[in-house]
């Protein structure tokens, strides 16, 4: 299975996170079990004023992760599924076949990075709860993930985001019903309808709007998520968007 990492920002208790996670990973994604979690907390050296790294100190953390990747790997058949960084720490997490010997290899390996102070806990964690409680993204996270991705591609296209232009999006509701109070709902943010179907497979009615907006990401993300909500609200759900690469 291939690596599905994914980088997200989010708020824990007040202060911006960035959480870093492999969205493919899951207790039965492997025929070997790992049971046990590893949280590796690390004091930042240097961190940016809002709990954050910086740029200069990217680099060292970066080998830094590699390297106990590398070692929990090979002795515990360890995974690295995900990072946390807030408040000035970094909280890795690792799950493991086994609990033996952890503390000890990870002090061997971070002797090569002196100033970093960190503590670890090992707990059985069979049902992943850590992976899915802590580090996995809300659906409305997801959508944001997702967002940027396609910001990606079409920045890889040559694509100016600020311009405006036709963005549509994809809705699915349980019946009419649903739809028609979807558009209700949604008759202030003036959308036209494209398409307004039933589906010959599972029953449900597909609806297609779109809008001219530019696809800035923080303008995109407002969209978006007003969107889910309202079809979330209207017992149906969202299912993304597209639009046309604009370069001038």
């Amino acid at each position: 299975m291939e690596d599905n990492w994914a980088l997200y920002m989010a708020e824990i208790n007040g202060p911006p996170a960035s959480l870093f996670i492999n969205l493919d990973e899951r207790p039965d994604a492997d025929p070997d079990p790992r049971p046990y979690v590893c949280r590796l907390h690390l004091n930042l050296a240097a961190p940016s004023e809002d709990g954050l790294t910086t740029q200069e100190e990217s680099e060292s953390l970066l080998k830094l992760e590699d390297e106990l990747t590398e070692a929990l790997s090979s002795s515990h058949n360890g995974a690295f599924v995900g990072r946390v960084t807030h408040d000035g720490r970094r909280l890795f997490f690792f799950y493991l076949t086994n609990a033996d010997g952890v503390e000890e290899l990870i002090s061997h390996r971070l002797r090569a990075f002196n100033g970093y102070r960190w503590a670890h806990v090992v707990e059985h964690d069979p049902d992943w709860k850590h992976f899915s409680d802590l580090l996995y993204p809300s659906p409305e996270e997801m959508q944001i993930i997702q967002n940027g991705r396609v910001l990606d591609a079409l920045e890889r296209e040559g694509d100016l985001n600020h311009i405006a232009r036709r963005v549509d999006h994809w809705l699915y509701f349980p019946d009419r019903t649903a739809v028609e109070k979807f558009k209700s709902e949604s008759a202030a943010l003036n959308f036209k309808v494209e398409l307004e179907e039933r589906s010959s497979g599972d029953g449900q009615w597909k609806l297609r709007i779109y809008r001219e907006d530019c696809v800035e990401l923080n303008h995109i993300n407002d969209i978006t998520l007003n969107l889910y909500e309202l079809a979330i609200g209207c017992g149906g759900e969202y299912d993304g968007w597209e639009t046309l690469v604009v370069r001038n």
